[in-house]
């Protein structure tokens, strides 16, 4: 894992920014430090944000369905597609139901 999470450097750039300590500052860095942090694991995942967050859905609610990612999230099938090219993910038939498809994490990315 790069510096950029180990050792928390995408925060760097919000230390330079940072004013004077005010109640709306704090407000504001509370919701965007997770922002930032989230878009770092991405990066580092080889994924845009969005994918990664639909990556999320998947490893917590697996098995999902393969459109129960964009119904959960309003997203287009795109995100399920790019995750499966970049071999986060695979499709498998359903066994109860031969016309569905499930999509599965592929562990050995996960290592």
């Amino acid at each position: 894992m790069s510096d950029k999470l180990t050792g928390w450097g995408y925060l760097a750039p919000r230390r330079e920014l940072r004013g004077p300590e005010t109640l709306e500052s704090d407000r504001f860095w509370a919701v965007a430090d997770p922002v930032l942090f989230h878009h770092a694991v991405a990066e580092q995942l080889g994924l845009g944000p969005t994918d990664h967050k639909c990556l999320d859905l998947i490893v917590w609610r697996q098995p999902v369905t393969g459109s129960e990612p964009t119904a959960v999230t309003g997203l287009t099938s795109g995100g399920v597609k790019r995750l499966e090219r970049a071999g986060y993910i695979r499709r498998m038939p359903d066994p109860e139901d031969g016309c569905r498809q499930l999509l599965r994490l592929v562990p050995e990315r996960f290592g």
